[in-house]
């Protein structure tokens, strides 16, 4: 995405950083279907999001690590495998500061439904979350953020129903 501002001096002031993050689109097997995992994310406002597991890239950690620590820390899945690198998106969020962000995705298939606890993030203590598992095209349209085509068209052709 391409951010434009002519004449607009609003975000001079503003301290610029670069995130790069890593997640997954986990997916299961049921009966001849694919299952999304998505996460549901309720604040006490009542606000909610319908996330994918992703975060930060920590240190030196390759993409591969961050999406598989990211995933595990968000969902408490811990046996999946990465199939493939599906690629990324960058965009940039207008807060306190200016972030430049790119989101690096894999697929990744559930080999079984041991789990282990979350790990929240300070700010999510107050959250509810929730895994979901929904039909892969129901998960695409629930997604609250990730709406990459390109990237659900590329989802669909490693994995056709």
């Amino acid at each position: 995405m391409t951010t434009v501002r002519i004449g607009d001096t609003s975000s001079l002031e503003k301290k610029r950083i670069v995130n790069t993050s890593g997640g997954c689109y986990l997916v299961r097997k049921v009966d001849n279907n694919f299952e999304l995992l998505v996460i549901h994310k309720k604040w006490p406002d009542g606000k909610e999001h319908y996330v994918l597991p992703k975060g930060h890239k920590e240190g030196d950690e390759y993409l591969e690590e961050t999406a598989k620590r990211e995933t595990i820390e968000e969902s408490g899945y811990t046996d999946f495998k990465l199939l493939k690198y599906i690629g990324s998106c960058t965009y940039e969020l207008d807060w306190k500061e200016i972030q430049l962000k790119t989101d690096h995705y894999y697929l990744a298939i559930l080999q079984s439904e041991e789990q282990r606890d979350r790990k929240p993030e300070e700010y999510e203590k107050v959250v509810t979350v929730k895994n979901i598992w929904v039909d892969l095209e129901e998960g695409f349209k629930l997604l609250t953020f990730e709406n990459q085509e390109e990237i659900h068209d590329k989802i669909r052709e490693l994995i056709p129903n």
